[in-house]
Protein backbone atom coordinates (compact mmCIF):
# COMPACT_ATOMS: atom_id res chain seq x y z
CA UNK A 1 0.00 0.00 0.00
CA UNK A 2 1.30 3.24 -0.77
CA UNK A 3 2.04 5.84 2.00
CA UNK A 4 -1.28 8.26 2.61
CA UNK A 5 0.70 11.34 1.80
CA UNK A 6 2.09 9.90 -1.92
CA UNK A 7 -1.07 8.87 -3.01
CA UNK A 8 -2.66 12.26 -2.24
CA UNK A 9 0.19 14.21 -4.25
CA UNK A 10 -0.49 11.49 -6.41
CA UNK A 11 -4.54 12.62 -6.60
CA UNK A 12 -3.47 16.21 -6.69
CA UNK A 13 -1.15 15.56 -9.70
CA UNK A 14 -3.36 13.32 -11.70
CA UNK A 15 -6.78 15.40 -11.04
CA UNK A 16 -4.54 18.61 -13.17
CA UNK A 17 -5.62 16.69 -16.04
CA UNK A 18 -8.81 16.43 -18.33
CA UNK A 19 -10.61 13.46 -19.04
CA UNK A 20 -10.17 12.79 -23.08
CA UNK A 21 -13.72 13.64 -24.32
CA UNK A 22 -14.85 10.38 -26.24
CA UNK A 23 -18.36 10.25 -28.45
CA UNK A 24 -20.13 7.00 -28.18
CA UNK A 25 -19.09 6.10 -32.27
CA UNK A 26 -15.52 6.56 -31.26
CA UNK A 27 -15.66 4.11 -28.22
CA UNK A 28 -17.63 1.45 -30.76
CA UNK A 29 -14.89 2.26 -33.74
CA UNK A 30 -11.99 1.46 -30.83
CA UNK A 31 -13.35 -1.67 -29.60
CA UNK A 32 -13.57 -2.64 -33.03
CA UNK A 33 -10.22 -1.79 -34.65
CA UNK A 34 -7.83 -2.23 -31.17
CA UNK A 35 -6.24 -4.78 -29.31
CA UNK A 36 -5.88 -5.38 -26.29
CA UNK A 37 -2.27 -3.25 -25.64
CA UNK A 38 -4.03 -0.57 -27.18
CA UNK A 39 -6.77 -0.49 -24.57
CA UNK A 40 -4.37 -1.02 -22.17
CA UNK A 41 -2.47 2.25 -22.89
CA UNK A 42 -5.53 4.25 -22.96
CA UNK A 43 -7.40 2.91 -19.69
CA UNK A 44 -4.23 2.85 -18.15
CA UNK A 45 -4.19 6.75 -18.49
CA UNK A 46 -7.03 7.40 -18.56
CA UNK A 47 -9.48 5.82 -15.58
CA UNK A 48 -6.61 7.69 -13.10
CA UNK A 49 -7.49 11.25 -14.44
CA UNK A 50 -11.45 10.03 -13.99
CA UNK A 51 -11.03 8.14 -10.95
CA UNK A 52 -9.01 11.19 -9.23
CA UNK A 53 -11.96 13.72 -10.76
CA UNK A 54 -14.59 11.78 -8.89
CA UNK A 55 -12.36 11.77 -5.45
CA UNK A 56 -12.02 15.22 -5.80
CA UNK A 57 -15.91 16.03 -6.61
CA UNK A 58 -16.69 13.84 -3.85
CA UNK A 59 -14.59 15.76 -1.26
CA UNK A 60 -16.08 18.88 -2.12
CA UNK A 61 -19.72 17.96 -0.87
CA UNK A 62 -20.75 19.64 2.48
CA UNK A 63 -19.48 17.87 5.67
CA UNK A 64 -22.60 16.19 6.49
CA UNK A 65 -22.63 14.74 3.51
CA UNK A 66 -18.99 13.95 3.92
CA UNK A 67 -19.53 12.39 7.43
CA UNK A 68 -22.53 10.12 6.24
CA UNK A 69 -21.79 5.91 6.07
CA UNK A 70 -22.56 5.79 2.80
CA UNK A 71 -20.78 8.65 1.19
CA UNK A 72 -17.07 7.24 3.15
CA UNK A 73 -17.93 3.64 1.74
CA UNK A 74 -17.71 5.02 -1.68
CA UNK A 75 -15.22 7.46 -1.09
CA UNK A 76 -13.11 4.46 -0.05
CA UNK A 77 -13.71 2.58 -2.52
CA UNK A 78 -13.11 5.29 -5.56
CA UNK A 79 -9.43 5.79 -3.36
CA UNK A 80 -8.81 1.84 -3.37
CA UNK A 81 -9.29 1.57 -7.52
CA UNK A 82 -7.12 4.78 -7.47
CA UNK A 83 -4.11 2.79 -5.29
CA UNK A 84 -5.09 0.19 -7.36
CA UNK A 85 -4.13 1.66 -10.96
CA UNK A 86 -1.73 3.84 -9.59
CA UNK A 87 0.61 0.55 -9.25
CA UNK A 88 0.80 -0.14 -12.81
CA UNK A 89 3.40 0.85 -14.83
CA UNK A 90 3.20 1.94 -18.28
CA UNK A 91 4.47 -1.04 -19.22
CA UNK A 92 2.09 -3.29 -21.54
CA UNK A 93 3.80 -6.86 -21.81
CA UNK A 94 1.07 -9.98 -21.48
CA UNK A 95 1.53 -10.23 -18.07
CA UNK A 96 0.62 -6.44 -17.22
CA UNK A 97 -1.90 -6.95 -19.78
CA UNK A 98 -3.96 -9.78 -17.53
CA UNK A 99 -3.11 -8.62 -14.39
CA UNK A 100 -4.85 -5.25 -15.52
CA UNK A 101 -7.32 -6.78 -16.82
CA UNK A 102 -7.86 -9.20 -14.06
CA UNK A 103 -8.20 -6.23 -12.03
CA UNK A 104 -10.55 -4.36 -13.37
CA UNK A 105 -13.25 -7.12 -13.48
CA UNK A 106 -12.85 -7.23 -10.17
CA UNK A 107 -13.30 -3.45 -9.56
CA UNK A 108 -16.19 -3.54 -12.12
CA UNK A 109 -18.03 -6.08 -9.39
Amino acid sequence: MRAIRSLSTLLDKTSRYQPSAITVAQLVEFGERRNEADSYKYLHRELPIRISHMIKELQMLPESLLLQRSVEEVEDLYWKTFEDLADFSGNHDEKTLSKFTRRLGEIKR
